[in-house]
Parts: C-alpha cells; sequence; structure tokens
C-alpha cells in the first residue's frame, strides 16, 4: 500500500500565505538545506514522529466554510514523492462536501525541479525561494547534499511553473548580513532574464524564532528596505516587487 505524506503541523486559517484567499497552511517535516535564518528549523530534523491523521487535516478545511486554500509548506514538501496522493485526498474530499474546487499552493526551494514539473498539475500555486547567490550559497543555506550551481537549478523550476501556466511568487529574505544590494540586483536581473512577470517579494529577515547562531545577522529597518525598492525599482517596474 502506498503511504501518503502527512502534514507536522497546521495553521487553520491565514490571510496572507495565499493572495486573495483564506488558506490553511500544512507544515512537513524534513529539508534538503539548513539554512542559518530558518524560522522553522524545528520542522528540519526528520525524526519527529508527531503527524496530524488525514482526518485531522480535512476537518480543518471543512469546518471553516470560509477557507478555500491551501499552503503545503516546511520544511520542504517537495521531498515526499507521493505529495500528489494527498493533494487528491484533500481536493476530492473538499469538492464532495464544498460542491466547488479547492486551490493548493506549493512552498518550495526550488531544488528539485523535475519534481516540480510533475507536481504542477495538481498544484494551481507556487511559492520558490531564490535566498541567496551562488557566492554564500554554502555557508548561508548549507545544502545536506553538494549542489552545484544553484541559482540556476532555481531558475530553472521557476521557469517551468511559467511554461505550466502557474501563478509564482518568487521570495528572497533580505539582510545586508548576508545579501548585498548587488546580490538583489543580480537575483532581479536573473529572473528579468527567465521572463518572471509575477511578484518578487522581498521578505524582511526577522530575529524571531531563530537559531542562536543567527542572532548575528542584522534585522534591516523599513527605511533599508524602502531604499532597497527604490533601486530595484530602476531596472524593474516597482509594481512587481512587493515587499513585506
Amino acid at each position: 500500500m502506498v503511504q501518503i505524506p502527512l502534514p507536522v503541523a497546521l495553521v487553520p486559517l491565514s490571510t496572507v500565505d495565499y493572495p486573495s484567499k483564506l488558506s490553511c497552511v500544512l507544515f512537513f517535516k524534513g529539508c534538503n538545506l539548513n539554512c542559518t535564518f530558518c524560522q522553522n528549523h524545528e520542522l528540519i530534523d526528520t525524526s519527529l514522529r508527531k503527524t496530524l491523521s488525514i482526518e485531522n487535516v480535512l476537518d480543518s478545511l471543512v469546518g471553516r466554510s470560509f477557507v478555500d486554500a491551501v499552503v503545503l509548506s516546511g520544511g520542504e514538501p517537495t521531498l515526499y514523492p507521493n505529495i500528489h496522493l494527498f493533494i487528491k485526498e484533500m481536493k476530492d474530499f473538499y469538492f464532495k462536501e464544498k460542491g466547488v474546487d479547492l486551490l493548493v499552493s506549493l512552498d518550495t526551494n526550488g531544488l528539485r525541479p523535475r519534481y516540480v514539473k510533475s507536481i504542477s498539475k495538481h498544484v494551481e500555486r507556487f511559492a520558490i525561494d531564490l535566498k541567496v547567490t551562488d557566492g554564500n550559497f554554502n555557508d548561508v543555506l548549507r545544502p545536506k547534499y553538494n549542489i552545484e550551481k544553484y541559482v540556476d537549478t532555481v531558475l530553472k523550476s521557476i521557469s517551468i511553473c511559467l511554461d505550466e501556466g502557474k501563478t509564482v511568487d518568487v521570495r528572497t529574505t533580505y539582510s545586508p548580513s548576508f545579501l548585498s544590494l548587488d546580490d538583489l540586483f543580480f537575483i532581479v536581473k536573473k529572473l528579468m532574464e527567465i521572463g518572471f512577470n509575477g511578484r518578487y517579494i522581498i521578505q524582511r529577515f526577522s530575529a524571531q524564532n531563530i537559531r542562536e547562531e543567527a542572532m548575528k545577522y542584522k534585522e534591516p529597518l523599513v527605511n533599508d528596505l524602502e531604499i532597497v525598492k527604490k533601486k530595484l525599482s530602476m531596472i524593474v517596474d516597482s509594481n512587481v516587487i512587493k515587499i513585506v
């Protein structure tokens, strides 16, 4: 019998994780990165035994009549080869109970482009993290296996989503401690080269719920972010860049 992967935690209602929708956010354990600044670092440990039951998840969907989307987050959801079965079970149950389609978004670090392509037919939206440049990839993101050409790999995942006609948000967490303005210019130019026309979200690094080793990183001031946005708008339509 094929085992359906299950999340380890959920947020029953979110107004920010799926644009213009009320969503339920599901968190899966395990990740192929060990980012120094990760705020969900407790989910990296694959030895976590506790999981929610499928009944827990389905009850959360239909128990709140205003939820119309689900966000799969982590951790890294693409580590689960059968997650499409989990999505199908949710969608089938939701349609049976409500008579409308459930929207699904998947958060990913973009390091498994072939998986992104295979799962795209089951997902309406992707949020893909383009975290740093190749220069500081190993030091900041600390991959669990050797990854060559980090930026190109993530860009390939983004291109696949665009080719499949999916809604894509690209996200970068910003701190001047591990990203320079030149780094952000580089990322934006790379996105423009592949014809990206979605939202590029620059998230403010926050020192909340981080490991002690990341306390050395500087939290950018609101004014710092506005300066960054203004300078990036010199090469891209500022309506594309949303700073969160």
